[in-house]
């Protein structure tokens, strides 16, 4: 092999394994980010920054009794707004107390939240509340769900492009499929271990909320080792059978 078909192999090579990693990533925030996962993941964890959050409580030690005595009894709904959510709560969960009152409160803003019409593309709706000094709630949408799952199949595309060129670089081509089978075994070992690897670098709450995001890492770990050792054994296999000599002939013939 000359050396500009290593060197163009390198660089390659080197594309494939970044796009696998991004893939992974693109990948797991979009099936992290499903309604399902956020109720049952981001749910907790926000209605613990609810509880633990001093200015919630010291409102509700102040207005709870008025809320839920004198305004309860004139109507049959209580409507807080944050942000912009307008978030509708029975006076029958009010009655419950306040616990009740915060985890209705938190369920209904992160279900409107989710599914929320956001006029603005994806990063420019992260900017304006950064710039407002707001929660980017877009995060924690559907918005967020399609635009990641666009990212990933993008990547996905690119990574069939880096494989197809790694497939006509290579002169044993069944080298190829070893690989690219050892490149989505490698990439998928860092899902395996993310809040390990994280955990030093955030605090509890918010190490408990990037976790929720990333809650699908173990299934984007599995779909990536074990894509990568089938086609890891494929490449093996082909070896054995002789056909990635077969193949190079056939290659050679064409080029005469």
């Amino acid at each position: 092999m000359g050396f500009f078909r290593k060197g163009g192999l390198m660089i390659v090579c080197v594309l494939a394994i970044i796009l696998i990693l991004l893939g992974n990533t693109f990948l797991t925030l979009g099936l992290s980010l499903r309604y399902d996962n956020i109720h049952n993941e981001l749910l907790p964890v926000a209605e613990k920054i609810a509880f633990e959050n001093a200015n919630i409580s010291e409102k509700l030690d102040s207005d709870f009794s008025l809320i839920s005595e004198e305004y309860c009894d004139n109507y049959e709904n209580f409507t807080f707004t944050q942000n912009e959510f307008n978030v509708v709560i029975p006076c029958e969960v009010v009655q419950n107390g306040s616990e009740a009152f915060i985890s209705y409160g938190v369920e209904a803003f992160v279900n409107e939240a989710y599914y929320k019409e956001y006029d603005c593309e994806f990063w420019d709706c992260v900017s304006e509340s950064v710039l407002n000094s707001e929660a980017p709630i877009v995060l924690v949408s559907e918005k967020s769900k399609d635009y990641w799952m666009g990212k990933f199949y993008l990547t996905f595309f690119l990574f069939l492009v880096s494989a197809g060129l790694i497939f006509f670089i290579v002169e044993e081509k069944t080298n190829s499929f070893v690989l690219l089978g050892i490149f989505l075994v490698v990439a998928s070992l860092p899902f395996l271990f993310l809040s390990k690897i994280l955990s030093p670098f955030f605090d509890q709450i918010y190490l408990e909320l990037f976790t929720a995001l990333f809650s699908n890492s173990h299934t984007v770990f599995l779909i990536s080792i074990i894509s990568g050792l089938i086609l890891f054994g494929l490449g093996l296999g082909f070896k054995l059978g002789n056909f990635g000599y077969i193949i190079s002939k056939k290659f050679e013939r064409k080029k005469k």
